[in-house]
């Protein structure tokens, strides 16, 4: 069986059974599920696979689960990530979402179809948003040629060309998401 790496997820949580729950879940959904007991081994799992998608619990020992996000979030920003627990207060939600920039957040016991759509959703999201990166990046390189182009032959792109492709780069700089 081949490995997607676009569709590989991350499941950090202390439980033997939830980690395995999330596995028999998303692997029958054709994910390559990696499996983390601590936010520690999470982290050194990700300097080693390439994950497209990490679900944390947020009870985690030693370091939290927003903790852990808060360093995805600076450490492997295209990452998605996920957050799910038990007993959470509207408090660590909003945290959550706000400091670690959970894309989703799932709270146990799951329903399965729920965190199948959750997941899918969610590397959709990553996915897009790098195509989204890779398309802004396409821009400014074409903006570049064209300015080379300019420089060369004075004229040649038209009037205001030029000034438009800009514009329009710099729209696209604006809608970028702060982590891309």
């Amino acid at each position: 069986m081949r490995i997607d790496p676009d569709r590989a997820v991350l499941v950090v949580d202390d439980e033997e059974e939830i980690r395995q729950a999330a596995t028999r879940v998303l692997g029958a959904d054709g994910y390559t599920v990696h499996l983390s007991e601590s936010a520690e081994e999470a982290l050194q799992v990700l300097e080693t696979k390439p994950i497209r998608l990490v679900i944390t619990d947020h009870g985690l020992p030693g370091m939290t689960g927003l903790e852990l996000l808060k360093v995805l979030r600076e450490r492997h920003p295209h990452v998605g990530r996920m957050m799910m627990t038990g007993n959470a207060d509207v408090a660590t939600i909003v945290r959550s979402i706000n400091e670690g920039q959970v894309m989703r957040f799932v709270r146990k016991p799951w329903d399965n179809a729920q965190l199948r759509v959750m997941v899918h959703f969610a590397l959709q999201e990553v996915m897009l948003a790098e195509a989204n990166r890779r398309l802004i990046d396409a821009l400014g390189r074409q903006l570049q040629f064209l300015r080379s182009l300019e420089e060369r032959f004075p004229g040649l792109c038209g009037s205001g060309a030029d000034e438009e492709l800009a514009r329009i780069l710099a729209e696209a700089e604006l809608m970028r998401p702060e982590d891309a």
